[in-house]
């Protein structure tokens, strides 16, 4: 059986404690599906914060990986300039 796969930006910190809260949560949730139910995550943290608590989690198909901020920022600029002819971080000075 091929596994359903969510991919999830694990950014908050104590900065951001909400956002961090409330990704672990949705991780755990999914932990009460039947196991054959249950999809791979893929878990990109962006600090030791979120790092140290993505560790703590038992769900099983659980995947973390280091999140590079300045990769993934320059291919999503290029790609949002490419689609929608501008800069996605012009939008947030408007």
């Amino acid at each position: 059986m091929d596994r359903k796969r969510i991919g999830l930006l694990v950014l908050g910190g104590y900065d951001w404690v909400g956002g961090l809260y409330y990704t672990l949560n949705l991780i755990k949730t999914l932990a009460v599906l039947p196991d054959s139910e249950k999809p791979e995550i893929y878990a990109f943290w962006g600090n030791d914060i979120a790092k140290e608590h993505l560790d703590k989690l038992t769900y099983p198909y659980l995947h973390i990986q280091p999140y590079n901020r300045s990769n993934s920022e320059k291919y999503l600029t290029k790609a949002s300039q490419m689609v929608f002819s501008s800069d996605p971080r012009a939008r947030r000075l408007i």
